[in-house]
């Protein structure tokens, strides 16, 4: 099984977005075979996106798991994350710390689009198409 070392390749500049959604949690890939692949992701407590959001009870901001999809699409796919528009974007269900994330994406190059979708023991949290600016 690999792992990516996102912190290494994570560049700020690339994407414009809500600062507290830069941060990735731990992941690791379960499956990738050709333009699709399967990663687990860890909420752990720590994440920067939880800070404030909300004080009482912390929950992933739905721009953290958007960014969450698009970053890890360019890990597995090498698509790049300037993003044109999103498509049927769904957030079903919060997600809270200590949840352990399935995030399968499926990338299209012919029509310049992942799509994503975000699970857990728990349900369906997130789903949607992301459209990638052309290269």
């Amino acid at each position: 099984m690999a792992v990516f070392d996102h912190k290494e390749t994570y560049d700020p500049a690339v994407c414009v977005q809500d600062p507290r959604a830069t941060d990735l949690p731990p992941f690791k890939i379960v499956a990738s075979e050709g333009s699709h692949a399967v990663m687990s992701l860890d909420v752990v407590p720590e994440l920067t996106c939880l800070r404030g959001h909300f004080p009482d009870k912390p929950i992933v901001p739905g721009i953290a798991l958007l960014d969450w999809a698009v970053q890890l699409a360019d890990q597995a796919f090498g698509c790049g994350r300037a993003v044109a528009g999103t498509r049927n974007l769904k957030f079903k269900k919060v997600v809270e710390p200590q949840t352990l994330l399935e995030l399968t994406l499926e990338y299209q190059p012919e029509r310049g689009r992942v799509k994503f979708t975000i699970a857990s023991a728990f349900g369906e949290h997130a789903s949607g198409i992301v459209e990638l600016v052309p290269a």
